[in-house]
């Protein structure tokens, strides 16, 4: 048995749509949209548990400390200049607290979430989390925002479908299936062509941003030329034989080292010329 739990609503100049399905009873994901204050933006969160068992402590942990990390009270003007900083503390945060919670209820050794949040500030996505928040664009078109799960900040436009989910966690879907799905003409639409997920949250921006201009192609860059191959230290010294009869190196090798050389060469020299001498001899 499943039920549906759905909200929308809209937020200045998006549009926010909201989705989970609980099985059996228990919901193992939740969405949350808090709304930080005029010129301090608005903040999604998508928590989905893990662990052995389903069970909604997880999320909701989750989500608790991420409310507790962005309390009007607790958010400095430091913290308002440096979204993606106060995002990867808060994904400390959020580590912190399921270790104490482990600690204190061994029984709840496996249980664990995974966390996704997107700061909307200044018409710029900040975004932080592991699972997948992709962004589509009718001019851009699909965009990823959590590239290798590193903090990332990428600017806003006008007409962008913001996409927050589960699904991808554990089902493959290619961008070109992504893209067309969150091209629908509105989000109700786009939630319909996805595929089935535990939690969904969307947002749709619908003016107040920067109109996308459509990118042109760039000519292929030209492949660095190749570095000269250094001259390698262990090479021998070449002694060159002066006008003045002296030996010289072009590393300037002391005199007597190269004197050396000379004289035992002119040693082998006659040792070859006797060896000769005596073959002949006898």
């Amino acid at each position: 048995m499943h039920s549906i739990v759905s909200r929308s609503k809209q937020v200045a100049n998006l549009k926010l749509l909201y989705r989970s399905k609980a099985a059996g009873g228990v919901e193992n994901a939740a969405g949350k949209t808090l709304q930080l204050g005029p010129e301090r933006g608005l903040l999604l969160v998508l928590s989905e548990g893990g662990g052995e068992q389903p069970n909604a402590v997880a999320h909701q942990l989750a989500i608790a400390t991420v409310e507790q990390c962005f309390k009007p009270e607790i958010l400095t003007d430091k913290m308002l200049q440096n979204p993606l900083q106060q995002l990867s503390r808060t994904r400390k945060c959020i580590a912190d607290a399921f270790c104490q919670y482990r600690k204190a209820q061994p029984a709840m050794s496996d249980i664990e979430a995974h966390t996704s949040m997107v700061w909307i500030k200044n018409n710029t996505y900040h975004v932080v989390g592991e699972l997948r928040v992709v962004c589509y664009n009718p001019v851009l078109g699909l965009r990823s925002l959590t590239p290798d799960t590193k903090p990332v900040s990428m600017e806003m436009y006008d007409g962008d479908v913001l996409l927050l989910s589960t699904a991808d966690r554990y089902e493959t879907i290619d961008d070109e299936s992504l893209a067309s799905a969150l091209s629908g003409e509105n989000l109700s639409a786009c939630y319909k062509a996805l595929p089935a997920a535990q939690a969904t949250l969307m947002a749709q921006v619908v003016g107040g941003a920067a109109t996308p201009e459509k990118p042109t192609e760039q000519e292929k860059p030209v492949p660095p030329a190749e570095p000269e191959k250094p001259v390698e230290d262990n090479e021998p010294l070449v002694p060159v034989h002066t006008k003045s009869g002296h030996y010289e190196t072009h590393d300037d090798a002391p005199i007597a080292q190269i004197r050396g050389e000379k004289y035992w060469l002119i040693a082998a020299a006659l040792m070859a010329v006797a060896i000769i001498v005596l073959f002949c001899f006898f």
